[in-house]
């Protein structure tokens, strides 16, 4: 048990210790992005923090490396996003990030958590890399593409197991926006995260 602890100390501290010795912030090599991504989430679910602490983390990683802009666009589609007034629009992009945190926190914890290493390469697709992450289990893989604004990169979409995170989001929405077509006029996060989250 003490080797245990003392190992998961040490792999805490190696990756975060990698991890903070890059940025997602004005980074203009994509893979620098998202190896910094993933090791970064690799260590949040690691450390040895309280839950709040360990969600404001996740949070500050989200709003720092995911274009949650572009993001939230995708998730609506041109059509539904233009059907909001400038004021629905900007409340739509305070709330939605929450949404999307909550959505996807516990399963990244769960799924991540006892990871012992991780490494990100590049795929036979344009800035798309692959992130593979290690915890004693099948390895987890998870395609990250980024995209680049004013001459910097962020993560624009995941996919595990060719499923988007983008198109899962989106078809959410759509069942939402066909019970009630005034669903996203005045989105509020707190009254739409499920307890329960089936990732599909």
């Amino acid at each position: 048990m003490k080797r245990f602890t003392l190992l998961s100390i040490f792999l805490t501290l190696s990756i975060f210790k990698f991890a903070s010795a890059g940025t997602c912030v004005n980074n203009t090599d994509a893979i620098d992005v998202a190896t910094y991504a993933a090791q970064s989430i690799v260590s949040i679910t690691l450390s040895r923090i309280a839950p709040h602490a360990q969600d404001e983390k996740m949070e500050q990683l989200l709003v720092e490396c995911v274009d949650v802009t572009k993001v939230s666009k995708r998730v609506l589609g041109r059509a539904k996003w233009e059907e909001l007034s400038k004021e629905q629009q900007a409340n739509f992009l305070k709330e939605y990030p929450r949404y999307f945190f909550s959505t996807f926190k516990d399963i990244i914890i769960s799924s991540l958590s006892g990871t012992s290493s991780v490494t990100v390469k590049p795929t036979s697709i344009k800035n798309v890399y692959e992130a593979t992450f290690i915890n004693g289990k099948e390895p987890i893989k998870i395609n990250l593409t980024l995209e680049q604004k004013d001459g910097f990169y962020k993560i624009t979409d995941g996919a595990y197991n060719n499923v988007s995170v983008v198109d899962t989001q989106r078809n959410s929405f759509d069942m939402m926006y066909e019970k009630d077509k005034n669903a996203i006029k005045n989105f509020k996060a707190e009254k739409k995260i499920q307890k329960k989250y089936i990732f599909c």
